[in-house]
């Protein structure tokens, strides 16, 4: 009977014993599981948070290496990288200045303000005094305009951000020889505006609805850079039916790499019978918002614009922060 009741015992203490160390193999299995998936935590966390901060280096990097699909058409031969200057400010709401009432204008503006004024329309025509057009005889030298440095002068006077607005020919059906002369002679005007002091150049003027008229594009502005120094920023104005385009993606990519920035023209828009002003600009946006979130386009309105407190509102709304008006009957001279 004793040797039965140790032989009882002997298999309680055993299984026991087995159930003791199935737990605390449980236990080490448990532990090592939640290691792993803390450690597995760690490195997607790490994995995704690189994979985010290259898809933002991307964006911000010219060119952008996202979007539509880079057939490498628009990039010429004759088209070399440039090196870009100072960057225009992230944010600013600049209004129209016109050349006929820069005195005035200095009066009335608050300062530190942003401006926007033309110095050549979009029929050619120089709206201040230019002596280089003037050696060249573009230009009499008696006109009644101011010169930059004059117009310029006056609003430096308010601590004014100056953002000039220059014609350039459209010289797509012109031979070589004439357009070699004409963009020598926009270069030239650049340099003198820019040496009288503004803060940006915009230029506008320009045909970009295929891939020639951009590789054009892109050929004046790295030329205009190799024999001009200018540490400005140089923004280009396009219609808004460019962002409209199939391939304007692609495009606009390529234009990204020769400007500092691009600026959607909006002063086309008109109110309807079903569309308010507003309504008309808040569904421009949306349907060019990859264009705003990526490259970071300015919106041009005219400056008789109606309700344009309310169309602030609705940009404001959209999360577009920079904005600027220009008078379009004279920037078009109509």
């Amino acid at each position: 009977m004793r040797s039965k009741h140790r032989h009882n015992h002997r298999r309680y203490v055993g299984r026991r014993r087995t159930e003791r160390n199935r737990s605390k193999l449980t236990t080490v299995l448990i532990i090592i599981f939640t290691l792993a998936v803390i450690v597995g935590s760690v490195f997607l966390g790490n994995h995704l948070k690189k994979k985010a901060e290259i898809s933002e280096l991307n964006r911000e990097e010219l060119p952008s290496d996202t979007g539509a699909p880079d057939t490498g058409k628009v990039s010429g031969e004759n088209v070399e990288d440039v090196t870009l200057g100072a960057r225009p400010p992230e944010s600013f709401d600049a209004s129209y200045v016109s050349y006929k009432n820069i005195d005035e204008a200095v009066e009335s503006i608050a300062d530190g303000s942003a401006v926007t004024v033309l110095f050549r329309d979009g029929k050619g025509e120089l709206l201040y005094s230019s002596p280089a057009a003037q050696k060249l005889g573009a230009q009499s030298e008696d006109t009644a305009n101011p010169t930059a440095t004059d117009m310029i002068a006056a609003l430096k006077a308010k601590n004014c951000y100056i953002s000039a607005y220059l014609y350039v020919s459209e010289l797509s059906e012109e031979n070589a020889a004439t357009s070699s002369m004409v963009r020598a002679f926009e270069g030239a005007l650049i340099s003198e505006i820019a040496d009288a002091g503004v803060n940006e150049i915009v230029l506008f003027g320009f045909n970009a609805s295929t891939e020639e008229d951009v590789r054009s594009l892109c050929a004046f502005s790295a030329e205009m850079r190799k024999k001009a120094s200018l540490n400005i920023p140089v923004g280009v104005l396009l219609p808004y039916s460019f962002f409209t385009l199939e391939i304007g993606s692609e495009l606009c990519r390529e234009i990204s790499r020769y400007f500092e920035f691009i600026a959607v023209d909006y002063t086309d828009a008109a109110v309807s019978e079903d569309l308010t002003i507003s309504d008309v600009i808040a569904a421009r946006i949306d349907s060019m918002q990859m264009y705003f979130s990526r490259y970071s386009v300015r919106i041009v309105l005219d400056t008789e614009i109606e309700e344009y407190e309310s169309v602030k509102q609705t940009i404001a709304d959209k999360f577009v922060y920079s904005k600027q008006r220009i008078y379009r009957a004279e920037i078009f001279a109509e």
